[in-house]
């Protein structure tokens, strides 16, 4: 018993390891893509043909994820190998969002792609190696900053607000991160009521672990709130110094949670 138990153990290390490998070596393709891409953007006689490819590429991204989710509903599971269709949807899914934000805004789209795969990657690293309510956590604040990040670019400085389509555009991003943010407190509270276990036509299953931290992912997205409205009321300089805050607090949250591990 206690030689198979070690062997399970010894396989899902081996498993974890080579997941953890697989989501930089497919970062670092990622990026070296996106620089190419890039890179043809800057001239004339090319930047056609490689806005054409991106739209294919993401095409068969989009038929890739579709193929690997029926892969993963109806087909054979394949326990702790990691081409398998979970993780495969996944890859496709961020392909494709890569591609198409490429081949739709062009050389700003790439750059947004430079943000967008080590976010996601990081965010797929915490949720294989932290606790869930960490993820959630992260997920919340990863997308706080990224607001915070455009209103520093489609607000006025100071008190005053810049009029037009990106502060508009800022404006309902702030309304809908409220009340976003007001739907994840409910969730909170109604998982901390039932100990993390969620019921799906009629199955139960478990969000969050036993002896998560209910009260900090409360306070946090009560943080994460003040701070969206904040950036937008304060305009653009006060925004764009709450992004490096937003990235300070979840350092240290990440820090607490590492120690808590250990």
């Amino acid at each position: 018993m206690a030689v198979e138990k070690r062997q399970r153990d010894r396989r899902y290390e081996d498993y974890m390891t080579n997941r953890i490998l697989a989501i930089f070596t497919y970062a670092f393709l990622l990026i070296l893509g996106l620089m190419f891409a890039y890179r043809m953007y800057s001239s004339i006689d090319t930047m056609f043909a490689i806005q054409k490819v991106l739209y294919v590429v993401a095409a068969i991204a989009a038929a890739g994820l579709v193929a690997s989710i029926i892969w993963e509903l109806v087909g054979a599971k394949r326990e702790l190998k990691v081409i398998c269709g979970r993780n495969l949807a996944v890859a496709c899914a961020i392909l494709a969002v890569c591609a198409f934000c490429g081949a739709y805004f062009t050389s700003n789209g790439i750059r947004m792609m430079y943000v967008f795969v080590p976010i996601t990657c990081a965010l797929v690293l915490v949720y294989l190696l932290y606790p869930r309510d960490f993820f959630f956590t992260a997920l919340v604040m990863a997308c706080a900053a990224v607001l915070l990040w455009y209103m520093s670019r489609a607000t006025g400085a100071g008190f005053i607000w810049t009029r037009g389509i990106k502060a508009g555009k800022a404006l309902y991003g702030t309304i809908a991160a409220i009340v976003l943010l007001a739907a994840y407190i409910v969730a909170l509270l109604k998982l901390k009521k039932s100990n993390g276990v969620l019921k799906i036509k009629g199955a139960e299953r478990e969000i969050f672990p036993k002896g998560a931290h209910y009260l900090l992912s409360l306070i946090t997205a009560g943080v994460t709130a003040l701070m969206v409205l904040a950036g937008y009321i304060c305009g653009g300089t006060a925004a764009y110094y709450l992004v490096f805050a937003t990235v300070a607090y979840l350092f240290v949250l990440a820090v607490y949670y590492t120690v808590k591990m250990m």
